[in-house]
């Protein structure tokens, strides 16, 4: 379906101008970077989708590099495009309500400036307040929801190289983390087994096979409170899938060692979603 597709605009190969039309004849389909000659950073949306990026176009050919970002969220790890200076929107239900602890996004390192904001609602409403638009970082929004609406505003992103300008977007991963609650008809929670080479307190994981590769791990006490956060993105370039582990030391946010007892361990892959439990103790 349209939706669920990526699409790039053909420029007239005459003068380099985007034919902002839903005509559709016009498009390509394609999921990587094509290069095509344009005319400034424009954007054409349909069924509220912003679909097309541009570059310059300066009497000469020039070729600027079209890029597509990827937003990855629990429930639904679709592929999105964003245009230089747009903003993405959507509203996630959760089917019912439920906890949720913060709603995390980071990107791969790169140039832009991105700019984040949300609001919850319950089953039975009403929306809160707008939270303070913000870059990079957690929103807390702890506490029992059921809808989600969140914003991204692309405020810069872009590269000159030579006397073209090369709008340039970053894949990201956004994800929302809930039932922080253990549920366990919900989650297979296993004790972490005992690695010799990497330590008790290891954690692995193995991203999705293609599209955003971002693994984000989350660690808790019993009562539900976010202790730990780590995060692992990898370059668009990355051949996938990666596996690894990561060995946590035990120590919460602010490099202090936790105290003994059980923690909850919760880590997303993309495609993948697990909990586990591990036990600290410290003679």
């Amino acid at each position: 379906t349209l939706q669920n597709a990526v699409f790039y605009c053909m420029p007239n190969a005459t003068n380099g101008q985007i034919p902002l039309t839903n005509n559709f004849g016009e498009w390509q389909f394609s999921k990587t970077a094509l290069e095509h000659p344009v005319a400034g950073h424009q954007a054409v949306t349909n069924n509220g989708y912003i679909y097309v990026l541009g570059g310059r176009y300066n009497g000469v050919q020039h070729s600027s590099n079209a890029y597509y970002s990827g937003i990855a969220d629990v429930a639904y790890q679709q592929t999105q495009v964003y245009a230089w200076g747009g903003t993405f929107e959507r509203f996630v239900d959760l089917e019912k309500d439920q906890f949720v602890d913060t709603l995390d996004w980071q990107a791969l390192p790169n140039n832009e400036t991105l700019t984040i904001k949300c609001r919850t609602a319950l089953d039975a409403g009403p929306w809160t307040d707008w939270s303070p638009e913000q870059a990079l970082g957690p929103i807390n929004i702890r506490g029992t929801i059921r809808y989600l609406h969140y914003k991204l505003t692309l405020q810069t992103a872009h590269n000159v190289v030579g006397d073209s300008a090369t709008p340039q977007l970053n894949q990201m991963a956004l994800t929302y983390f809930a039932s922080k609650r253990i549920d366990n008809d919900s989650f297979v929670i296993n004790h972490n087994k005992f690695d010799p080479q990497v330590g008790p307190l290891s954690i692995s994981f193995k991203t999705r096979d293609s599209g955003v590769a971002s693994v984000i791990i989350r660690i808790y006490n019993l009562e539900g409170e976010l202790i730990r956060r780590q995060d692992f993105a990898y370059p668009p370039n990355t051949q996938l899938p990666v596996s690894g582990f990561w060995q946590w030391d035990g120590t919460n946010d602010n490099t202090e060692y936790v105290a003994n007892g059980v923690y909850i361990v919760q880590y997303n892959s993309g495609d993948t979603h697990k909990t586990r439990r591990v036990v600290v103790f410290k003679r």
